[in-house]
Parts: structure tokens; C-alpha cells; sequence
């Protein structure tokens, strides 16, 4: 009887469950039915998977993709034969699939937010696993670039970039650069499409030249922020050929309350081939 009531139990955990102790004979008394007393709402990754046994029912489900942006989805699997119907819903549009042996959904997540989905399971005597299928990341590389005059040497100043992507902004990344000769800062930075400081295609890249009251670096009249998207990876001693072959931006020159001056740039980032390489280049040399 205890393995009977425990296989009892796991298979109808939502299910209505009726239980009395009986004075006269001294027992307890415990019975289960298929009333639904509740429906709970599992949250899980996409890399996780939900499997049930003998399970008739409705179970929902929220699926977290992440913030990344491509083909997800989920994976179905019924184990010994019974029907699983599965509804996979995001961003207000829902996809169907029902099998009795394996089939899957996939969708393209094609904005970062929102980044979970709805799903809801039915099923009849079924023993199933469903697992959800992760964005597959691309991997994308930044350089950055940041080169001064030698007579800016020792002095600082704050380079910093971001990207925004729709609704999503991500946070500033810094380079609090003490200038030497030549090139002060080469920073190669790699790893999945819009994950940290990694823009996605098609997202504004906002670049500064942040000059705060305790800097003694400038941003000079002939100074430039530029980029360039390339399938060659250059090391730092091609840090001349990267600028030469960038594009400058349009530079807006502010100053806040505390007399901060703060220069800017953007551009939409495109990579009509896949490019691996952005390089962003802050410019002092004055040409």
C-alpha cells in the first residue's frame, strides 16, 4: 500500500485529497479523487525540463528565454504512447503542437522583451517530458579602441558605450583610460549576442567622452568617435588601419550641472554578412 499511495499522489499532486481518522477502529482513512483543487504555476529555464507520469490534467507553465533574441522553443516527448497537447504562448501569439510520440515548437524570439512564455500541457494517462529549447547565441566581438597624443600623457578621462535594443538599454560600459603613448586602451571583449555589453543587430550604440570634474584629459576640436564592422580581427599594432578605415560620428558636445562635459555619438549597428568584429575607436590624436 505505500508504494500504491505514493504512486497515487505524485501523479495527481493538484488533485483533491480526503482524509479522517475513524475512532472506532482506530485508522486513518485517506482517499484521493479527480477533483482540481489547484493548478500551480511552474516556473522554470529554458534549460530545464518538466516530465510527469500517468498525469491527466492541465499543468502550466512559465518558460524564461532570457533576454537573447533567435530561434527558442520547447521539445516533446510522450513516453508511452498517450496524447500531449502542448500551447506555447509569446507576445501574444501561441503555437500548438499535439503528439503521441515526439514533435517540437519553435518560434522566433525576435524582440528581448518579454522575455518568458506561457505554456500549458494536457493530457490523458500520459507520461511525458517536455524540455525547453534555449536561443542559440552568436558569438560577436568588441574592440575598443582609445589612442592619444603624447602629450597627453598621465591624464584621464572616462570612455564609455552602450546599447539599446527596443525597450532594452543595457549599462554603460567604462574604460577610465590614463593616456600613454599611442594607444591606451585595446580591450577585446567576446560573447553571445545581446548578453552584457554584446549589442544585437540593429540596436543604437551610444559612445562618450566623458569628461568629469576630476578629469585632466579633454575632448579637443578635431577629436572623433568612430566605428567599424569587419570580419578581421586586427591586433593592436593595426590600431592605425582600424582608424583610417572607420566611420567618424556626428559629435553633441552637453554640459551638466557640475560644469561635466560630456561628448556623444550613436549609430545603428547592422552586420549584413554576420561580421564578427565592432571596433570603437575614441580618438585624441586630433586627426
Amino acid at each position: 500500500m505505500t508504494s500504491y499511495f505514493r504512486d497515487k499522489f505524485s501523479s495527481s499532486t493538484n488533485k483533491a485529497k480526503i482524509a479522517s481518522y475513524d475512532p472506532h477502529n482506530e485508522k486513518y482513512m485517506v482517499s484521493s479523487n479527480d477533483q482540481v483543487i489547484y493548478n500551480p504555476l511552474s516556473k522554470i529555464d529554458c534549460e530545464n525540463i518538466i516530465g510527469k507520469q500517468n498525469f491527466s490534467g492541465v499543468l502550466y507553465a512559465e518558460i524564461d528565454f532570457g533576454l537573447s533574441t533567435g530561434n527558442a522553443g520547447v521539445s516533446i516527448v510522450s513516453n508511452n504512447g498517450s496524447n500531449v497537447k502542448v500551447t506555447l504562448e509569446w507576445n501574444g501569439v501561441s503555437y500548438v503542437k499535439e503528439t503521441a510520440t515526439a514533435d517540437s515548437i519553435v518560434f522566433d524570439k525576435s524582440l528581448k522583451i518579454p522575455r518568458t512564455a506561457k505554456m500549458t500541457i494536457e493530457a490523458t494517462d500520459a507520461d511525458f517530458d517536455v524540455s525547453g529549447s534555449c536561443v542559440v547565441l552568436r558569438q560577436f566581438s568588441i574592440i575598443s579602441i582609445v589612442k592619444g597624443l603624447e602629450a597627453d600623457n598621465g591624464k584621464t578621462i572616462d570612455n564609455k558605450y552602450k546599447w539599446i535594443h527596443g525597450d532594452y538599454s543595457s549599462a554603460f560600459k567604462h574604460f577610465d583610460t590614463v593616456f600613454s603613448t599611442g594607444v591606451s586602451e585595446f580591450n577585446k571583449e567576446i560573447g553571445g549576442e545581446g548578453t552584457g555589453f554584446i549589442p544585437l543587430d540593429n540596436s543604437k550604440v551610444i559612445m562618450e567622452s566623458f569628461n568629469r570634474y576630476s578629469d585632466t584629459g579633454s575632448f579637443g576640436a578635431g577629436d572623433s568617435l568612430s566605428y567599424l564592422v569587419s570580419n578581421t580581427e586586427y591586433i593592436e599594432a593595426q590600431a592605425d588601419t582600424v582608424i583610417a578605415a572607420a566611420t567618424a560620428l556626428i559629435i553633441t558636445a552637453s554640459e551638466n550641472a557640475s560644469g561635466e562635459i560630456i561628448n556623444r555619438g550613436q549609430f545603428t549597428l547592422t552586420r549584413p554578412t554576420e561580421e564578427q568584429y565592432l571596433y570603437l575607436i575614441w580618438n585624441y590624436t586630433g586627426v
